[in-house]
């Protein structure tokens, strides 16, 4: 609330204008069906569970393409079930964007941090509006969840991971972060308890049999869908320029262990190594995601906005520009179709900037804790007497 009354100015006129930006932008998109799709999906799941059919099959007279999410997804989809199609989508966009506004106030960021933040991830987030995704409310969740966990309170942490496991499965990546804070282990059991809380919530409204049914087939479907899928990621770009495969789940646990060694070594460090691990994570959602595409490049944008105002160096104005032409101008109308789908999305370039940032930011964070580890074995002193403020 502190952050509210002392907002300057010009940040609160950014906040209203984004808010009116949002609601325009959606009632605007909700003209076309194609746009619609994704929130028709979202909204119909509901439906299709309290009347026990399966979420998991193609519903051709309503929408195309299939409920990709969990049961439980579709239980808390209830609310937006009672209302008409236009203002249901129009609500959902705007929830997702006054989330992502109550994450960041939620971080210790200055006005000018939350600013750039928020300008720098704008493209991508647009692009989520314009196709009504659930990518926006995925972003605000795994920011509070780190905000949760900066405060000690895990078991609220513990359900923001939660919800957003059962958005998308990946949101589990963010287990990692417990390394950081003492008496993690209950972090860990609350994600794990929160996790199968929240998978009964249908039990509300269908039986235990029908639930069981539709885990199985959810299942089944993320199977189906994840073969021969490499996505936007290190293993797209790697079978576009060789022409051979990397085993998505191998890969993915090797990225896992890239990802955590840094972390492990630079436990005891202070906020801003652990800000920037929060970056590190977030890019990595998108470098080793095998189902990777460009609306959930929004998180590795978020990502990179975090990384951008907590590390300055030289040159960080280049790589921003260099960022955002290849995550969002190539990828837009501005580019010529034909060299869009020869070049930029046969060869995943828009993924490139984000494995170059996250392999250099990883071996920054290395280092800083490796450098850290030396310093206190030549003092003497016992490892984890940092300073953790």
């Amino acid at each position: 609330m502190t952050q509210l009354r002392e907002m300057p100015r010009r940040e609160l006129i950014l906040w209203i204008v984004m808010i009116f930006v949002t609601i325009v932008l959606s009632a605007q998109r909700t003209i076309s069906a194609i746009d619609i799709n994704n929130f028709a999906i979202f909204q119909k799941s509901f439906t299709h569970l309290v009347h026990d059919q399966n979420l998991y099959r193609q519903f051709p007279q309503e929408h195309f393409d299939y409920f990709k999410y969990s049961p439980t997804f579709a239980a808390l989809m209830m609310p937006w079930s009672w209302l008409p199609m236009t203002t249901g989508a129009i609500l959902w966009n705007l929830c997702g964007f006054l989330m992502i506004a109550l994450a960041l106030f939620s971080l210790p960021l200055t006005s000018l941090q939350r600013q750039l933040i928020l300008l720098i991830s704008l493209p991508e987030l647009v692009g989520n509006m314009q196709n009504f995704q659930s990518n926006s409310h995925l972003v605000a969740l795994f920011l509070l969840t780190y905000s949760f966990l900066e405060r000690g309170q895990f078991f609220w942490a513990g359900l923001f991971l939660a919800l957003s496991a059962h958005i998308k499965i990946f949101g589990i990546s963010l287990l990692v972060l417990g390394v950081f804070y003492p008496g993690a282990w209950r972090y860990w059991v609350y994600s794990v308890l929160w996790i199968l809380a929240l998978a009964g919530i249908p039990l509300f409204f269908t039986s235990f049999v029908s639930l069981y049914g539709q885990y199985f087939s959810w299942i089944h479907l993320l199977r189906w869908d994840s073969v021969d899928s490499q996505g936007t990621s290190i293993m797209g770009v790697f079978y576009a320029l060789t022409g051979f495969k990397l085993p998505n789940f191998p890969t993915e646990l090797i990225g896992g262990a890239l990802l955590a060694i840094p972390f492990w070594i630079g436990r005891n460090e202070n906020r801003r190594f652990r800000v920037l691990a929060l970056a590190s994570t977030l890019m990595w959602m998108i470098v080793f995601n095998h189902k990777s595409e460009s609306p959930t490049f929004i998180i590795g944008m978020f990502g990179f906005a975090i990384y951008y105002v907590e590390k300055r160096w030289t040159g960080r104005n280049w790589l921003l520009a260099l960022t955002l032409i290849f995550v969002s101008v190539l990828c837009s109308d501005l580019i010529p179709t034909a060299f869009e789908k020869n070049f930029v999305n046969f060869y995943e370039m828009k993924v490139w900037p984000f494995i170059g940032i996250w392999a250099g930011l990883q071996i920054y964070l290395l280092r800083w804790g490796m450098a850290s580890c030396r310093d206190q074995a030549n003092a003497g002193l016992p490892l984890g007497n940092l300073n953790r403020a």
